[in-house]
């Protein structure tokens, strides 16, 4: 392409794309300032969103509203299937040539799946919420091979069917580690959850990627979070073992201590909802969490059963936000599923909508005794 072409093009995106919000997790947040003077040499107007990002459920679109953004380049996660994708974001195979096939997409002449065309390279999928259009750049973290093959050996020497799941971060090689299980005589199993973009993808609140007819399961991920997201599920564990896996050394943990930890804090909680009388039902804003239509039930639930309830409504919930609601025994979230696991950040009982739902059972069965 010659100097005008390219002159042309340049142009052409950023009258299209401009203004654009680039949203990072907290963990990369510091390459930031790099990309935004990257975009603003090739004709963007370019903002940097402040917040806090859990996820790709939590995606700024009222923000990028606001500013009048055209594009947010959201980085870090995967897609998540937020009601505002009227269709599932789409992997880019291709790049736009010239500036002809350019023009002729925007018109919607001649764009297939091999033609969309991204702002920046790294961008893997691309999708439109509320009119903005949305780019995704998932973090890549690179593979340990020596910490593959550990994981392999201890799993060989133990189990015969296991089903195995990882994070955004990891899943781009995820059958790597699934062929070397199998190389091993390891039969592996996995699924796509409930919320998860990809088969063997597993989120802090979905672990339905894991499949329950294996021996065990394991979590290929950093930290406990993902590996916890069970302490959602009424799956016993008794008989069925649960590690996560340190992707950098290979080595696994048995974290059923931890699933069933923050099983007893949630009956704990709905032993102190059962004797309360004064409900917070918490709705969030975030594109990914927003259960409006939930938070109105409940509330009218809560009150045919002879409680106090009202709906607390934030983008993020914190302690500060809440603590001087004192009339609330007992907060109901209808937001992250895993906000309740900090009952003791928040100061009170936290119950998920899967506990609320055992609450009203026997709420209604007292009332009719």
């Amino acid at each position: 392409m010659n100097k005008k072409a390219k002159e042309k093009t340049a142009y052409l995106k950023g009258r299209s794309y401009s203004p654009i919000l680039l949203q990072f997790p907290e963990g990369l947040k510091q390459e930031a300032l790099a990309y935004a003077t990257r975009l603003e040499k090739e004709g963007y107007e370019v903002y940097l969103f402040a917040g806090l990002s859990f996820g790709a459920c939590d995606l700024a679109i009222d923000e990028a509203k606001r500013i009048g953004a055209k594009t947010l380049i959201h980085f870090g996660h995967l897609p998540f299937p937020l009601p505002c994708f009227k269709e599932r974001p789409r992997a880019v195979r291709g790049k736009l040539e010239n500036v002809e096939k350019e023009e002729a997409g925007r018109k919607g002449e001649g764009r297939d799946e091999g033609e969309l065309e991204a702002v920046l390279p790294e961008t893997e999928y691309i999708g439109v919420c509320e009119g903005i259009r949305v780019e995704f750049i998932p973090y890549r973290a690179k593979p340990n091979i020596a910490a593959i093959s550990t994981f392999a050996d201890f799993v060989s020497s133990k189990f015969k069917c296991v089903s195995l799941a990882t994070t955004a971060q990891h899943i781009h090689y995820f059958d790597d580690i699934v062929e070397e299980l199998e190389g091993r005589g390891v039969r592996v199993t996995y699924k796509k959850g409930s919320y998860t973009f990809l088969p063997g993808q597993i989120l802090g609140c979905d672990p339905n990627a894991l499949d329950k007819e294996a021996e065990a399961y394991f979590i290929w991920a950093d930290g406990l979070f993902h590996a916890t997201a069970l302490s959602l599920s009424t799956q016993s564990l008794e008989k069925k073992a649960v590690f996560v896996v340190d992707p950098m050394t290979g080595k696994a943990k048995d974290v059923r201590a931890e699933i069933e930890r923050l099983r007893k804090r949630q009956k704990a909680a709905l032993a102190a909802a059962i004797q309360a009388e004064r409900f917070g039902i918490l709705l969030s804003t975030k594109p990914g969490q927003s259960r409006i239509a939930i938070a109105r039930n409940i509330k009218r639930e809560l009150e045919a059963l002879g409680k106090q309830a009202a709906i607390l409504v934030a983008n993020t919930f914190t302690r500060e936000g809440l603590e001087n609601f004192n009339s609330f025994d007992v907060y109901i979230d209808t937001a992250c599923l895993r906000l309740a696991d900090d009952n003791e950040l928040f100061g009170k009982p936290i119950l998920h909508l899967l506990t609320y739902r055992e609450l009203v059972d026997q709420l209604s069965r007292l009332k009719q005794a």
